[in-house]
């Protein structure tokens, strides 16, 4: 386990107008930062997750070793540990994927004095924060690694997004979990009744110890704050509407990797990005766990491994 902080932001100015008062940033530290201060990651975490979401990822001897890397993993805001509507008074303000990356950018910045991260990598919402930075910042990030994500929420992903959202609101965390469950696993996996290599006895079981008990400790009010979060990501704010533009604004080596059989984010989606970013490379991780390809088998987690380690100095 890493060390766990809190950054005081004060009252935080938001992209839409909105503000935070006496916002809170929670954060989770692995390794030492070295004397140059040239050995720092940023890892950001996933819808309905903490930087704890993240802990099985770093190890030494892995790819994120904190043996030689300092990787920080910033709680986005809405999570329930970083400023949230579950833990301040009166009506939560609308978020931004840039209000994230606002208030990480003073942790790196301000609190760790890092004047340029070795890499920013993410998962799903995570590699939302990731293109951010890169784009935002494009002389602070020195590699990317995206994870089933992109940088601007399509319409078809806008939709998927917003029925989580009426699922959640209509018929709360468990009624939110079956959503999940219909829609980001693939049906090859029911197929090959592949989840019982995972370890799960049945559909029942698959669905309620993977989805409803995740799903069941969330605040509601939080979770429905990240969707609205996840529909408004876009880069292209930045350039007037141009995601070409605001692509090429990207100074950092980008890995950018889908998962094989993933209808959240699909390889066609993740591929036309890409595109976009010059030098950038696509790797597909073969999974038909779909977007739970993440971390779900030993084979999924050792492709996403490799990927992120032919990506670092060796």
């Amino acid at each position: 386990m890493g060390a766990d902080g809190i950054l005081e932001l004060g009252d935080l100015e938001l992209e839409l107008g909105g503000v935070i008062p006496a916002a809170r940033l929670a954060y989770r530290t692995h390794g030492t930062l070295a004397p140059r201060r040239d050995n720092a990651i940023l890892f950001a975490h996933m819808y309905s997750g903490t930087p704890a979401s993240l802990d099985h990822w770093i190890a030494g001897g892995r790819a994120l070793d904190p043996t030689r890397w300092f990787i920080i993993c910033p709680g986005q805001l809405g999570n329930g540990e970083s400023s949230s509507p579950s833990t301040t008074a009166g009506r939560f303000p609308e978020l931004t994927i840039g209000d994230d990356v606002t208030a990480q950018h003073r942790l790196v910045a301000e609190r760790l004095g890092i004047e340029r991260l070795a890499l920013v990598l993410g998962f799903s919402m995570g590699a939302q924060q990731a293109y951010e930075w890169a784009v935002r910042f494009p002389e602070r990030v020195r590699r990317v690694a995206v994870f089933a994500g992109l940088a601007r929420t399509t319409p078809a992903n806008d939709l998927l997004v917003a029925a989580a959202a009426e699922a959640l609101a209509a018929g709360g965390t468990k009624q939110h979990a079956h959503f999940w469950a219909a829609t980001a696993l693939s049906a090859e996996l029911f197929r090959r009744e592949a989840w019982r290599d995972a370890g799960y006895q049945s559909v029942a079981d698959l669905v309620t110890r993977l989805f409803e008990e995740d799903f069941a400790g969330r605040d509601p009010a939080d979770l429905l704050a990240q969707l609205a979060k996840w529909r408004r990501a876009d880069v292209a704010r930045h350039t007037d509407g141009d995601l070409a533009a605001a692509l090429d604004r990207i100074t950092a080596r980008v890995a950018i990797t889908a998962f094989s059989h993933d209808n959240v984010f699909p390889v066609a989606d993740c591929r036309a990005e890409q595109e976009l970013i010059a030098g950038s490379s696509l790797r597909v991780v073969q999974s038909v766990w779909g977007h739970y390809a993440w971390g779900m088998t030993e084979a999924a987690t050792t492709q996403i491994e490799q990927i992120v380690a032919d990506l670092l100095p060796t």
